[in-house]
């Protein structure tokens, strides 16, 4: 018989505990790729055996790593927020704060099966370490969320499941915000009609860890918050004096915190992002025969805040 990837699919599960394997409930749409690889570390064993050929050799750790790509469908990327920042309850709205000491935010875990009828693999305490999102002109909000689990298994089956029916979110019902200094309020200064392009990419330093008695990772640790935004605008006064602020800075940088709101009119997904310029952005740049400021920033702490970043999904 012969596999073709066309017929591939996946299924997944919100398990209750890291690795529980929970049954698929959910058939997901608007995953345009999924890619994940089996990691195993061994080691061989240079004794002594009176020739020059290594005889022996153990199995230390199993694991997995791979990534999620796709199109937001706003019924179902609150699972993906639930386990980058931590699982929230409310609803609605959900609201999703980055945390300063990961105290009490438990990431979720997904149980993922992945193929086709006799080349069908699952993989058990899904988490991400990073989640990146993609806004373009004309364009569907994408999203790319990094992961490690479990180690891979093969000879899995598939739920009955229904496919999903998908809210997709749309890059064309997305607004911008951009309020200058470190304690801005996000989401004050509405800007219109300038936004050509958003790349967001963030990062929680997330990664297993192994115990005495463990060959599978059993825990986590999540470590600093880091992330870019790249921002391409078109240029116009507004945009253009704060360039010049940018380049005029002599001891305290400039600091931005950003807003994009997507909605459809009754779903709303907001993503907030507080950042430095710590690099000058690109001087006349141009898209489609226009000129453009490309405004590049990282992560950094809003006083107001009290975060960097912070996420918020509403259905109605």
């Amino acid at each position: 018989m012969v596999y073709i990837p066309s017929v591939n699919k996946i299924q997944y599960a919100v398990e209750a505990a890291y690795h529980d394997g929970a049954a698929d409930d959910i058939e997901p749409v608007g995953i345009t790729n999924f890619k994940i690889d089996p990691k195993v570390e061994v080691e061989q064993i240079l004794d002594l055996q009176a020739d020059t050929f290594v005889h022996e050799a153990i199995v230390r750790k199993r694991w997995s790593e791979g990534v999620i790509e796709g199109i937001i469908d706003y019924d179902r990327f609150y699972i993906y927020l639930d386990g980058f920042f931590g699982h929230e309850t409310n609803t609605p709205p959900r609201t999703y704060l980055g945390s300063n000491d990961w105290v009490g935010e438990i990431p979720d875990s997904l149980a993922i099966r992945y193929g086709q009828t006799g080349a069908l693999f699952s993989v058990f305490g899904v988490i991400p370490y990073s989640l990146n999102l993609v806004y373009g002109d004309g364009e569907s909000l994408k999203y790319i969320y990094n992961f490690f689990g479990g180690a891979i298994l093969d000879g899995a089956t598939f739920q009955a499941v229904g496919v999903d029916t998908p809210t997709w979110a749309m890059s064309h019902e997305t607004e911008l915000w951009i309020d200058a200094g470190i304690g801005a309020t996000v989401g004050s200064t509405p800007i219109a009609d300038i936004a050509f392009r958003a790349e967001v990419n963030l990062s929680c330093n997330r990664r297993p860890v192994w115990h005495l008695g463990d060959q599978v990772w059993d825990s986590i640790v999540s470590g600093k918050w880091v992330g870019t935004m790249k921002l391409v605008l078109e240029a116009d006064a507004t945009n253009l004096s704060q360039l010049g602020d940018i380049l005029d800075a002599t001891k305290t940088p400039q600091y931005f915190a950003i807003r994009l709101r997507t909605t459809d009119g009754s779903n709303i997904f907001d993503l907030d992002f507080c950042g430095l310029a710590q690099t000058p952005p690109t001087l006349i740049t141009d898209l489609n025969g226009i000129v453009t400021i490309e405004l590049n920033l990282v992560l950094h702490y809003n006083t107001t805040l009290l975060s960097c970043v912070r996420a918020e999904i509403t259905i109605p």
